[in-house]
């Protein structure tokens, strides 16, 4: 590892992080015990200044996700099973935010940074950061067992 990449973190890989889902094992009806609905994915990168060194380096080229939690709750550390490109994959949530003031995904990065992580319950709408390296689709179902 050379010392810009120790400093700035390595290059994200093309394809998405996570193992891939045989579809015949997921529910056809997304009829999980802990569903959350994506509104919106996008890809961040925040700064170092902004949310300390560690924390840039983990959510760089990764995946937030915007939505409500439909039933159940979510948590970091979550194993969930979210589709990209129309395939399922199973991913590690980093954490999860409750989002009822508007902030971007990166601003509650920011104000997140030294908070203890708690569950997320039905009917809370929610910034979700995935273990991703590719936006995961939106108006789709994120579930966990």
């Amino acid at each position: 590892m050379g010392f810009f990449s120790f400093l700035f973190g390595t290059p994200a890989p093309e394809q998405a992080l996570g193992k891939p889902v045989a579809p015949e094992s997921v529910p056809a009806d997304d009829n999980y015990a802990n569903t959350f609905r994506i509104v919106e994915s996008m890809l961040i990168a925040p700064t170092s200044v902004a949310v300390g060194m560690k924390q840039a380096r983990r959510y760089k080229n990764r995946c937030a996700a915007i939505g409500v939690v439909d039933k159940g709750s979510f948590t970091a550390g979550d194993n969930v099973i979210v589709k990209v490109n129309g395939s399922p994959v199973e991913v590690l949530v980093h954490d999860i935010i409750p989002a009822e003031d508007g902030e971007s995904a990166e601003e509650k990065l920011v104000n997140r940074t030294w908070a203890t992580p708690k569950p997320v319950n039905q009917g809370e709408k929610a910034w979700i950061y995935l273990e991703l390296t590719v936006k995961a689709d939106a108006n789709t179902i994120i579930g966990k067992n």
